[in-house]
């Protein structure tokens, strides 16, 4: 079974990384492009499982690139955690976040309708709800984000609900 897990030597990409290097008949292929990550973390786990691990330096917005990764190898599911991930330089620089959490999004979802990937997970954020006056957020209550960078998880979000026809979705808001 072959995974791609974007977002791989992220803080979430490691720990889920450490996970599933522990199954059976698996390989990994971790796509990041370290612009939020340290490549010295991974190695390290990359030298332990050289066998289930295949790291490609691929931005996600650089969809031709993403081709390649899909054609070389036959792949079943997707952990999409690849974001540009802070909310106040998301107002800064608003333009990258769109590209990234949006546009690399949307290359993802296209190519795993196009190679019939049967499950891909997406990492969203409880910035898609903004301010709340609950304690507590419920998936029923009103989105309204108030940032760019809960923009565009939330448009990523609509976007796969929208789009992923083929492949079984799941979507988790971490908060």
């Amino acid at each position: 079974m072959n995974i791609i897990l974007t977002g791989g030597a992220g803080y979430l990409g490691i720990h889920i990384l450490n996970k599933l290097v522990n199954l059976k008949n698996i390989k990994i292929i971790v796509i990041d492009n370290f612009s939020n990550s340290n490549p010295s973390i991974i190695k390290k786990i990359y030298n332990k499982n050289k066998t289930k691990i295949i790291i490609e330096k691929i931005d996600i917005t650089k969809k031709k690139k993403l081709i390649e990764v899909f054609q070389k190898y036959s792949v079943e599911h997707i952990i999409h955690l690849a974001a540009k991930i802070d909310a106040k330089e998301s107002i800064k620089k608003k333009n990258i976040y769109f590209s990234t959490n949006l546009k690399g999004t949307k290359n993802l979802v296209e190519l795993s309708n196009k190679f019939k990937v049967k499950r891909f997970i997406f990492a969203s954020s409880a910035a898609v709800y903004g301010n709340t006056k609950r304690n507590y957020c419920s998936e029923n209550q009103k989105k309204k984000p108030i940032n760019p960078y809960g923009e565009t998880k939330l448009k990523a979000e609509e976007y796969i609900t929208k789009n992923l026809v083929k492949t079984n979705y799941y979507i988790a808001r971490i908060f």
